[in-house]
């Protein structure tokens, strides 16, 4: 009854869902190694700049000052590009969201006599003969 306009919009949501869905999965992955390794490289090399200090290999307080202040810059640097990458994920699963929400409204003012429930069944009864449930 729903016209294949507003199904194929749908699909196509469904599709980018689905897309999104395998990018954050992909993600998290990367997320987990990232975070692994840059733990790792820093825990090295707080332990190397420890020991420098133990052997007094410093002249002023300020050059390991400044080498602390590097391995800190550098741990941001990891956290910004891994929150960089989730705020672009954020912005997707967002403007889905939207189109999702502007779909529906145009769905229940041009069907009006149907129910949220038919709407959804009918919806969910394309994407599923598209196999894309």
């Amino acid at each position: 009854m729903i016209k294949e306009l507003y199904l194929k919009r749908a699909a196509t949501i469904r599709r980018d869902y689905t897309r999104i869905l395998t990018q954050l999965n992909n993600h998290q992955l990367a997320v987990a190694q990232t975070l692994t390794y840059s733990i790792s490289n820093r825990k090295k090399e707080l332990e190397e700049l420890l020991e420098k200090l133990d052997q007094k290999k410093f002249k002023t307080p300020d050059e390991a000052q400044m080498e602390l202040n590097e391995i800190v810059v550098q741990t941001e640097d990891d956290f910004n590009k891994i929150d960089a990458s989730i705020n672009k994920l954020v912005a997707q699963i967002d403007k889905l969201r939207e189109d999702e929400i502007n779909l529906y409204k145009e769905i229940k003012t041009t069907y009006y006599q149907l129910s949220d429930d038919e709407i959804r069944k009918e919806v969910q009864d394309y994407i599923k003969k598209l196999n894309l449930s």
